[in-house]
């Protein structure tokens, strides 16, 4: 007895704490930005991009509408809100995984397999390898791009019991095309989204998120001789290898931690 409820309470501050690290985080990130919004520059330093062309009693106005969905359209920003959703819910939610749409094993895979690759595709394409970061931006990267999606997927394969074995072919049949839709509609919308700031000439940071989505762009990269629309068709390619191959991984591992479920 005395060791469940030991187990129940690291369970829980473990869930508890790491959602609330990662969701702290984002809310710090996102005020930090909006506080500062004035110092948001383009790469040379010139230009206040969240700058508008209006004045109210001479005084500057800026676009912090456009900065907070500019926040909110990037990926790595939906996952983590998605990671802290994932962990409260594991803290505070015992033995109610099965009656709840969002708890179900379908749900958790899907948030675990995007944390799995906003990780990669940072750690790999994404870090700053030639720009001076603050220790807050230093911390804020780690939280975010490393022990949040860590966390989750630890929490899910250690507490996550949804006493179900899923066999691979189901799984593979039924249940992993699901999981390609929010990548794609991502996808769909935040090209609209640039292809739109594109051709109102808004600042070259505000239009894609990542470098990679400038599709316009001839050397997004300067040292590296791609495109735009060549490093979107590589990093698809990646995720589109990377969904069933980590998909599968974890499936497996639920599989067996999990043995003592009935056969889907």
């Amino acid at each position: 007895m005395e060791f469940k409820k030991f187990y129940q309470s690291l369970k829980f501050y473990f869930c508890f704490l790491s959602g609330l690290l990662v969701s702290l985080t984002l809310i710090i990130s996102y005020l930090y930005g909006l506080i500062n919004i004035s110092e948001i520059r383009s790469s040379n330093g010139l230009t206040q991009i969240w700058k508008l062309d209006s004045r109210i009693n001479g005084l500057i106005i800026f676009d912090r509408e456009g900065y907070t969905i500019n926040f909110l359209f990037y990926f790595t920003t939906q996952i983590n809100i998605l990671i802290s959703c994932a962990l409260f819910y594991l803290a505070f939610y015992q033995n109610e995984f099965n009656n709840k749409f969002y708890l179900t094993r379908k749900v958790y895979t899907g948030i675990c397999v995007y944390a799995f690759l906003m990780l990669f595709i940072f750690w790999t394409f994404l870090i700053p390898d030639k720009i001076k970061l603050s220790a807050w931006e230093i911390v804020k990267q780690i939280v975010i791009h490393l022990i949040g999606p860590v966390c989750l997927i630890f929490a899910t394969l250690y507490w996550f019991k949804s006493y179900e074995f899923v066999r691979h072919k189901i799984f593979f049949k039924k249940d992993l095309w699901k999981i390609y839709i929010y990548p794609i509609i991502y996808l769909i919308l935040t090209l609209i989204r640039g292809e739109f700031r594109y051709l109102a000439n808004k600042p070259l940071q505000t239009q894609y998120p990542y470098f990679f989505l400038h599709i316009h762009s001839k050397r997004p990269i300067k040292e590296i001789e791609l495109a735009g629309w060549e490093w979107l068709l590589i990093i698809v390619t990646i995720i589109i290898i990377l969904l069933p191959i980590f998909s599968h991984l974890l499936n497996f591992l639920l599989n067996k931690i999990n043995h003592k479920s009935k056969v889907k």
